[in-house]
């Protein structure tokens, strides 16, 4: 079961980079999640997807996508079956701000 939680950061990022936004987590099987999401980001670099699983304090990079992309399919280690996941944009300079969803595979 992936839950989806309310809302997602809003375009405008800093350094007028536009955050992803309308993401989506899709179950596929039963250790893979598809993620899908709305480019707002103009020259971007590519996308971090990043991941917090439950009871860690810090996101980390499990993939790097190309820009202009906007899925990526993700096959979950087993600590990140209940975890938080985020996606932003990133160019060489500063981050955009992200786009969070949170999943709950039992």
């Amino acid at each position: 079961m992936v839950g989806v939680g309310p809302g997602s950061v809003p375009a405008g990022a800093r350094g007028g980079e536009g955050a992803p936004t309308e993401l989506t987590a899709t179950v596929v099987a039963p250790d893979e999640v598809r993620f899908e999401w709305t480019d707002n980001s103009v020259g971007e670099e590519g996308f971090l997807v990043e991941s917090r699983p439950a009871g860690e304090r810090e996101f980390r990079v499990v993939a790097m996508v190309d820009p202009d992309v906007t899925s990526h399919g993700l096959v979950l280690l087993p600590g990140e079956r209940v975890a938080e996941f985020r996606v932003r944009s990133y160019r060489f300079g500063p981050a955009s701000t992200v786009v969070r969803r949170t999943t709950g595979i039992s």
